[in-house]
């Protein structure tokens, strides 16, 4: 806590002071040489005009290191620092409130204000426990703090961060020999790999995951890492592979009654009979996983299904109940502050209007999902965004641009591994011969 003191005014009724506190929710733990420091550090002269009393702000350590570093001359008014311990029932009581065994909903549910804000949380924890002695107990509980670190990074697409805090975790788990805690992260790093869309890399993880899963009779999280394998593999293109898993996932779900796991586990083998064409299908095990996700108050899990609900009804030429569907599955989105979600629906719903003829209004939203494949980290998902944007831009004449857009998509096929790399650089060719006889706008 640091103490920054107005000048006395003399004869003056009893002396006030405004305490400040929260100010470390704008100074992150891995960076904080933050805006907020430095308009602190310059408006350090208005502080006894605005202010005209003593301020008392009550930081965590590593604030007023990051006060003492990057406001220097904010610092350098201060009258006095003093530090108060905080006493270990109030750590078990910060840890029981910020940690713990939560659905990944409850993160993905979160705005983003309110993930940055126990992010925050979490970070002026993890500073309780810096000096604290390596017993067991305290070395697992901050292993804990730094995978609900990791989750809430995962959760907000902060994926390099992300991975650097469940290293750390990884790391302490072992320590102590918790290897229900090691299987969950290694988990959870595949999780990441697999959002970066380095498939193999998460395959690793998940499968040293589900080792130790089976080894501590975790049939919960054996169930909820088999479903991510399926994943994987749908992913790869290896669809039946993928179903086998997801078929072993539902079953443990069954065993362990995890609504929400039965419900996503529904949902990825409606995905694997999309892709093999068998949409009737497809759609039965969609409209099962919608009112578990419901029930859970699942409202990421709500919208991806919605969206696959919109898939089927879009290849069965039901365009307008596709649209619907989509359109309640971004609003979910950006309840929750998916934006990789929101990506997806967003050119979800262009498809649907270039289906419809109607190029340009196709183009706006293809648009809009662009930005936010790129925030993301997202180049599978931009791969697609693009390649729709291309074909948006032949439908309308403009081969130029229509080439740019396919250029760049068959480079990002090329680092991500995409399955239709070879389809993309013939529809690449198709628009370079067309420019090359003349056709197209000039």
């Amino acid at each position: 806590m640091a103490i920054a003191e107005a000048p006395p005014t003399y004869g003056a009724s009893p002396k006030r002071a405004v305490f400040v506190t929260g100010l470390e929710y704008g100074i992150p733990y891995d960076q904080p040489n933050t805006r907020i420091l430095a308009e602190l550090n310059l408006g350090r002269d208005l502080f006894p005009r605005d202010a005209p009393h003593s301020l008392v702000i009550w930081l965590p350590d590593y604030a007023v290191t990051a006060v003492a570093h990057y406001a220097p001359d904010f610092w350098a008014w201060r009258s006095g620092v003093f530090e108060f311990e905080t006493s270990e029932a109030e750590r078990s009581a910060d840890l029981e409130q910020f940690t713990g065994d939560r659905p990944w909903s409850v993160l993905t549910n979160l705005t983003p204000e309110a993930r940055l804000l126990r992010r925050r949380q979490l970070e002026s924890l993890l500073d309780d426990y810096r000096n604290l002695p390596d017993d067991p107990r305290v070395t697992r509980e901050r292993a804990n703090i730094l995978s609900d670190l990791g989750n809430v990074c995962a959760t907000s697409q902060d994926h390099s961060q992300a991975i650097a805090y469940y290293q750390r975790a990884l790391e302490l788990y072992r320590q102590v020999g918790d290897r229900g805690g090691e299987a969950t992260t290694h988990n959870n790093i595949g999780l990441v790999y697999s959002a970066l869309w380095e498939k193999r890399k998460a395959l690793a993880y998940y499968e040293q995951a589900l080792l130790l899963q089976r080894q501590v009779g975790d049939r919960g999280g054996e169930a909820t890492t088999l479903n991510n394998i399926g994943l994987v593999y749908s992913a790869l293109g290896d669809k039946r592979q993928a179903l086998a898993y997801y078929e072993q996932a539902l079953e443990l779900t069954w065993q362990v009654g995890n609504p929400g796991g039965e419900a996503a586990t529904l949902n990825n083998i409606g995905g694997v009979y999309f892709a093999l064409g068998e949409k009737r299908k497809a759609l039965d095990y969609y409209e099962q996983a919608l009112p578990l996700r419901r029930q859970v108050g699942d409202r990421g899990g709500e919208a991806t299904t919605l969206n696959n609900i919109g898939m089927v009804y879009f290849a069965l030429g039901k365009k307008r109940e596709a649209l619907a569907y989509f359109e309640q599955a971004l609003e979910l989105t950006r309840q929750v502050g998916d934006r990789e979600g929101e990506a997806r629906t967003l050119t979800n719903i262009g498809g649907v209007h270039s289906d419809l003829g109607e190029k340009g209004k196709a183009l706006a939203y293809f648009e809009q999902a662009l930005p936010l494949r790129r925030q993301v980290g997202d180049r599978w998902g931009e791969s697609i965004t693009r390649f729709n944007i291309g074909m948006v831009y032949e439908a309308l004449g403009d081969l130029a641009k229509a080439e740019e857009q396919l250029a760049i998509v068959v480079a990002l096929d090329e680092a991500v591994g995409h399955p239709d790399l070879a389809n993309d650089r013939a529809a690449l060719e198709r628009i370079q011969a067309k420019r090359k006889a003349g056709s197209g706008k000039r």
